[in-house]
Order: C-alpha cells, then sequence, then structure tokens
C-alpha cells in the first residue's frame, strides 16, 4: 500500500521523454509497476517552473524548526509544534523578516540536520530551534538563533516557567529573536507583534491538539479536530483561533466530500464570520472566509477581494496563496495562478501540497510537461501525496501516455479503498483509452457505493461522461450544481471534461456556476 517512487528515475531520464514528445518519436514508458508495492517512475520529468526552481529568497530570512520533545513521557509534540508554529506567526508579523513556511520548516522534524544544509534548503540566513521538557506543571523551554552561514550561536535562552506561563515565554522568545536580529542581520529593532492571545491555556493546549488532527485532513482527524476547537472555542470564547480552526476543518469536510457541501460550507462560513468578529485582522480567518466564497457562494469578486486581504494582512502565509491561485485556475487565470504558486514554493519550498497543487493548476493550463515535473517534486518530498500522484496520473494522460496514467492511478485506488474521489479519474482516463466498458462500469460502481455513503453528484457525472452518457452526466452536473459542488468550477479547464465542454447544454451550465467565460461553444 501506498507508492514507491525511484529517486533516480525522477532525475535521469528527462530527456528521452522530451526528445519524443518534440520529435514524435515511441515515448518511453514512464512507470514501472512493482508488485505490490506499487510504481516507480522511471522516465523523466522535464524540469519546470514553478516547481523546479522557486524564487531565491531575499535575505533575512528566518526558519523556526519545531521544537524537541524533552519531556520524560514524550507526550508534548503537541505543545513543541505549537510553540514553533506561534513564533512563525509572531515572526512574520514583522515587516523587515521573511520567515519560512510551517510545512517546510516541519520536513526537518526528528532529524539531526546540520544547520548549514537547513539553511540552504530553506533559503534562510539563519534558524531558530529549540526544546521544552516538562514536569507537572512546570516547563524549562530552550532557545537557539544559528547562523545559518557558518553555525555560530546568535542566541541561547533558557525559560523556567510555570504552564500557564507558555504564552509569555513564546512572547519573550519572540523579542530576543528580533532583537538580536536587529543587531545581526541589520533590521529594524521593532518588537514582533503578536496574534490575540487566549486567556486560557487550557484553551490554547485544545487549539493545538486541533490544529495536530486538522493537519491530515482525513476525515475522522477533521471530526476530532472540530472537536477540540469547539472546546477551546467554549473554553475561550474571545479566542479568535479556534473559530477560525473549525472554519477550515468544515471547508475540508466540503472539499473532500466527507459531507454533502450545503452541510459542510454554511458551518465554515459562520466559523470564520465569528472569528473576524473577534480579530478582523486575522489572516486565518480571511483565507477561510475566501475559500467559501468563492468556492460555494461562487462570489468571486468578493472571494478574491478577501483571499487578497488575508495576503496584505501576513504576506508570507501560504494558505491563502494556495486558494487563490486556485481561484485563478479555475477562471482560466492560468498566468496568474502559476505566480501565485511560484510566490507560494519560495515561501514553502519544501512543502509537498504546494508543489502537487502547482502540478494540478499546471496541468489545468494546458502544460503537462512542468505538470510532471512538478507533481515529481512533491514525491521526492511525500512519495504518499495523493494530489501529486493524481496530477502526476492528469498530466500523462494528455501526454498521451494512457497506460502509465492508468498504472499511476491503481496504487492510489488501492491504498484509499477505492475512495469516490478517485474514481472518476479512472473512468476519465479509461475513456480516453477507448475502454468505454470498463468506464462504465466504474459509473455502475459510484452507483452502488451510494447506496451506502455520500457520493458527489458532480463524481457521478464524470463517470456518466467517461462512458458516454451524455444526458445523464448532464443530470448530474446540474445536481452538482444545485448542490453548489466546489471541484464543479473547474469544468471550463480541466481537460479530461472537454467532453463536457462539447455539449450544447455546457453553456447553460457555466453561466449556473458563474463561469461566464466558458458560456461559448
Amino acid at each position: 500500500r501506498g507508492v514507491f517512487v525511484s529517486a533516480q528515475g525522477l532525475t535521469n531520464a528527462v530527456w528521452a521523454r522530451r526528445r519524443a514528445l518534440c520529435d514524435g518519436a515511441r515515448a518511453p514508458r514512464f512507470l514501472e509497476t512493482i508488485p505490490r508495492r506499487g510504481y516507480r517512475l522511471i522516465a523523466p520529468v522535464e524540469p519546470a517552473s514553478p516547481g523546479a526552481a522557486a524564487e531565491e529568497p531575499p535575505a533575512r530570512t528566518i526558519a523556526v524548526l519545531p521544537f524537541a520533545d524533552m519531556s520524560r513521557e514524550r507526550d508534548q509534540d503537541y505543545l513543541c509544534d505549537g510553540m514553533a508554529e506561534e513564533l512563525i506567526h509572531t515572526l512574520a508579523r514583522v515587516p523587515e523578516l521573511r520567515v519560512v513556511a510551517r510545512t517546510s520548516a516541519f520536513q526537518f522534524k526528528g532529524r539531526a540536520a546540520d544547520v548549514r544544509r537547513i539553511g540552504d534548503e530553506l533559503g534562510a540566513d539563519v534558524v531558530l530551534e529549540g526544546s521544552i521538557r516538562k514536569e507537572g506543571r512546570r516547563l524549562r523551554v530552550t532557545a537557539q538563533l544559528i547562523s545559518a552561514q557558518d553555525g555560530f550561536h546568535l542566541l541561547s535562552e533558557q525559560f523556567d516557567r510555570q504552564m500557564d506561563d507558555v504564552l509569555v515565554i513564546q512572547e519573550e522568545i519572540a523579542h530576543s529573536v528580533v532583537t538580536t536580529l536587529a543587531a545581526t542581520l541589520g533590521i529594524l529593532p521593532e518588537a514582533a507583534r503578536g496574534r490575540p492571545q487566549p486567556r486560557s491555556v487550557a484553551a490554547y493546549e485544545l487549539y493545538l491538539k486541533g490544529l495536530q488532527r486538522a493537519a491530515s485532513r482525513y476525515e475522522d482527524d477533521l471530526w476530532a479536530a472540530i472537536a477540540l476547537f469547539e472546546q477551546a472555542a467554549e473554553e475561550d470564547p474571545e479566542y479568535p483561533l479556534p473559530t477560525a480552526g473549525l472554519a477550515d476543518a468544515y471547508s475540508f469536510l466540503g472539499h473532500y466530500a466527507y459531507l454533502p457541501p450545503k452541510s459542510a460550507f454554511p458551518r465554515a462560513r459562520a466559523a470564520a464570520e465569528r472569528a473576524l468578529g473577534l480579530d478582523d485582522s486575522s489572516p486565518e480567518a480571511h483565507a477561510a472566509l475566501g475559500l467559501v466564497l468563492f468556492s460555494f457562494d461562487r462570489d468571486w469578486e468578493a472571494g478574491e477581494a478577501v483571499l487578497r486581504r488575508a495576503i496584505e494582512l501576513s504576506p508570507d502565509s501560504v494558505t491563502p496563496l494556495h486558494w487563490y491561485s486556485v481561484l485563478c485556475s479555475y477562471q482560466g487565470r492560468h498566468d496568474e495562478a502559476v505566480e501565485l504558486d511560484r510566490r507560494a514554493l519560495s515561501r514553502d519550498p519544501l512543502s509537498p501540497y504546494a508543489h502537487a497543487l502547482a502540478a494540478c493548476n499546471l496541468h489545468r493550463a494546458g502544460r503537462p510537461r512542468e505538470a510532471l515535473a512538478a507533481g515529481a517534486r512533491a514525491l521526492e518530498i511525500d512519495r504518499r501525496s495523493p494530489l501529486a500522484i493524481l496530477a502526476i496520473a492528469l498530466a500523462l494522460a494528455e501526454t498521451g501516455a494512457l497506460d502509465e496514467s492508468l498504472a499511476t492511478l491503481q496504487p492510489l485506488l488501492a491504498a484509499s479503498g477505492r475512495a469516490p474521489t478517485f474514481l472518476p479519474w479512472l473512468a476519465l482516463v479509461l475513456a480516453r483509452a477507448g475502454r468505454a466498458d470498463e468506464a462504465a462500469a466504474v459509473a455502475a460502481e459510484l452507483e452502488q457505493r451510494a447506496r451506502s455513503e455520500y457520493v458527489s453528484p458532480l463524481f457521478h457525472a464524470a463517470a456518466e461522461l467517461a462512458a458516454g452518457r451524455s444526458e445523464a452526466a448532464r443530470a448530474w452536473f446540474e445536481r452538482a450544481a444545485d448542490e453548489r459542488d466546489p471541484y464543479l468550477l473547474c469544468i471550463g479547464v480541466e481537460p479530461l471534461a472537454a467532453a463536457a465542454r462539447d455539449q450544447p447544454w455546457f453553456p447553460e451550465l457555466a453561466r449556473r456556476v458563474g463561469l461566464g467565460a466558458f458560456a461559448v461553444l
């Protein structure tokens, strides 16, 4: 279960495929099946922007690594991660600093890597690392600021406090870091401006545990995160971050089709608006609201404005850049989407999600070879990334490598238990390969699954379209439009949905979902 990727295969065989595509020669296979393990890439993927070469970060860039848990029981992982995350957010509000995003910095969690190598991979001038030891309610926190150029310590401090003082410790560390950097890197000695802090340490702990559960985006973890965020909000009703976390968790339930959109997104909107009522400068709440506005409400203009505001509030935050790039991609604004992905990758160069999202946007832009490169980079970082595997499969289909595309999808389907999310893509690739009977079997499988679990009408629509049943597909597409399925919004740009755009009923469907620019046959 899972995916086996040959790193050598990702780096060595690029030019053979490129020559084949350019010269019309017989293309070599992209993938080799590994029995009972999955597959590996054996042909090259062409280096391309934005995945292969992110923008060189400017000077005065800091990477905050997750703190090490030195407690006897080793049960403070959530607190260690939370300490680093809060410092990232606090330092990001210093205008003269660039802060490496959490996803990339946390790639080094639990790894003994030389700080100079870390700085090189993350484009950071300095690295902040530390540890936490908890005994009862007593905390001992150490923090070290290290030059990534020569490995010398610029700052080393130790804090012995009660657990109730954990928020004060974060502020003290941030202040010490900024003061030190003012002298060593020449930034203005401005105090770091943190986010609104909770009145209750219990609320803070619950919020951190919720973040840790929500990070996986699996359904069970999202529901567990929602319970923790709700407990945190009940413990401290004035603390905005748990409520912003609720908004994200409900949005993910809707986007991943764990809940019907009309059940998930109104709850997400309500939570985002409550969070903004508590702190109207929260980039997290703005990003959460912007996602709901364009993907569910289909208010493209309002969603874009709110996402732009989130970026203004926190230029180093990658989440609003991700959502904004998706908005632009769905509207066919491909150059803008690619630029936003490039900006996100310059801030989060080791994020598999950022590379995988770039691959999806490049695929929708009709740039499959660049999508293959971005997807391959994501798999180098996380070989199990489902979004990267899917992006590679779709890009392969667009290059005409249909057998390789289907081979890529099979391990993903097996590892996910043939999740309904992935079955429509299988049907569409089968249809492209001329295997109509198999595409029809996938449509029948989705119909059977819908009797016992929620299956998005869009999944039915795609499968029926692949099976060549246009009118049945139309009925499901209209139902998806009624239910405000967020993924319907890519209908105008998804290459594998070209058959839908050829139908006489497509212009009206495009107008219904706010994609009037695509409402012309």
